[in-house]
C-alpha cells in the first residue's frame, strides 16, 4: 500500500478542520491564525506533535466559542457536527486523535470509564438492558443543530460541566438511596406505582428490581457522560421505553404498556427537589453545593426534553 505523505495528511486533517469549523459559524479568521501554527515534518508523528495540535485546536475553538471558561490545560474541547456535538466534550488528554468528520470518536472522557465510539459500551460490567453505545440502542432523530439549540436554551455552561462532575463524586456513591427515595415517592402515589405494578395492581418487585440497576446507571450518566451520538441515541432509547413502542419490551413485564407524557414530564419536579439533600454534608461550600444542584436541574431536564421526543411528531416536538 503507496504511503501517504505527511503533508498530504496534514493537508486533509486541515481541510476536515476548516469544515468542523464552518459548521460552527467559526470565523474563518480563526481558521487562518490555526493554520499558521505548523508542526514540522520530522515531528509529524512524535506525541509531543500530536499533543501540540491538539492543543492549539483546542484554545481555537475556546477563543471562538467562549464556552471553555475555568477549564485546565488538559480538557480539551472537542465539538463534533456529525451528531455527537454541541457540547463541549471534555477530554482527559490531549495526546488523542484528531476527529474526523466520518470517524467515530476514540477519545477518553474525564471519568472512570473507557469511550471507545458507538459500538462498545463504556465499562465492562453493564446492568441488563443497559444498551448505552450498542447497536441495540434506538437511533435518535435529534439533530445536532437541534441539540445545540436545547443545550443553550437549557443554560448549560462550562461551570456546570465542572459541577457535574463534582456532583458525581458526591452522587454516584449514593445512587442506590437515591434510586430508593425517588421510587418512594412513585409508591405514595397510586396513578404513578400502576405503571411499575401487574395489571391488576399488585406490586411486581421483580420488575423493579430488575429496572432498578438501569435507573442507577442513569445517575452516573447524568453527571459524566459526554453529550456525543452515544449519549444522544441512548436518551432516545430511555423516551421510547416509558411509551406502547417499547415499554416493557427489556425486562419482559405486564405492567401497563404507557407511561402518560404529563406523568414524565410532572415528576421531573419531585425528582430534581429530591436530589439536593444528598449533595449536602459532604464538606462543600453553601456556593459550591447551589452550584452541583443547578447543574443537575439543567441536566435532568435536558435529558427529559430528549425523552420526550419519542412521545411526539417532529413539527410538534
Amino acid at each position: 500500500m503507496r504511503r501517504v505523505p505527511s503533508s498530504a495528511r496534514r493537508g486533509a486533517q486541515t481541510s476536515a478542520g476548516a469544515e468542523v469549523l464552518r459548521l460552527y459559524g467559526v470565523p474563518m479568521r480563526y481558521v487562518e491564525e490555526n493554520q499558521r501554527t505548523r508542526v514540522p515534518d520530522q515531528a509529524e508523528n512524535t506525541g509531543a506533535a500530536r499533543c501540540g495540535r491538539r492543543a492549539d485546536a483546542g484554545r481555537l475553538l475556546r477563543r471562538a466559542t467562549g464556552l471553555a471558561v475555568g477549564h485546565s490545560a488538559r480538557d480539551v474541547p472537542d465539538r463534533r457536527p456529525d451528531g455527537a456535538g454541541h457540547r463541549l466534550r471534555l477530554v482527559h488528554t490531549a495526546c488523542t486523535k484528531t476527529p474526523s468528520l466520518s470517524t467515530p470518536s476514540t477519545d477518553t472522557a474525564p471519568w472512570p470509564a473507557t469511550h471507545t465510539g458507538r459500538r462498545r459500551n463504556l465499562v465492562s460490567e453493564e446492568p441488563f438492558g443497559y444498551t448505552y453505545g450498542t447497536e441495540q440502542a434506538a437511533r435518535s432523530p435529534v439533530r445536532p443543530a437541534e441539540l445545540a439549540e436545547l443545550l443553550r436554551s437549557v443554560g448549560l455552561t462550562s461551570e456546570d460541566e465542572r459541577c457535574l462532575r463534582m456532583a458525581a463524586k458526591v452522587l454516584i456513591p449514593q445512587a442506590e438511596a437515591m434510586v430508593d427515595a425517588w421510587r418512594g415517592l412513585i409508591a405514595e402515589q397510586p396513578h404513578l406505582a400502576v405503571y411499575s405494578a401487574h395489571p391488576d395492581g399488585r406490586p411486581d418487585p421483580s420488575y423493579s428490581a430488575a429496572s432498578k440497576p438501569r435507573f442507577v446507571r442513569w445517575i452516573s450518566d447524568v453527571c459524566t457522560r459526554p453529550y456525543d451520538q452515544d449519549w444522544l441515541d441512548y436518551q432516545h432509547e430511555i423516551g421510547l421505553r416509558h411509551t406502547r413502542a417499547a415499554k416493557n419490551r427489556t425486562d419482559g413485564a405486564g405492567s401497563p404498556d404507557h407511561i402518560p407524557l404529563r406523568h414524565l414530564l410532572a415528576f421531573t419536579a419531585p425528582l430534581i427537589l429530591a436530589t439536593k439533600p444528598f449533595l449536602e454534608g459532604h464538606g462543600h461550600t453553601p456556593a459550591e453545593v447551589e452550584g452541583m444542584y443547578a447543574a443537575w436541574t439543567k441536566a435532568v431536564i435536558l435529558h427529559v426534553t430528549l425523552w420526550a421526543r419519542a412521545y411526539t411528531s417532529p413539527d410538534d416536538w
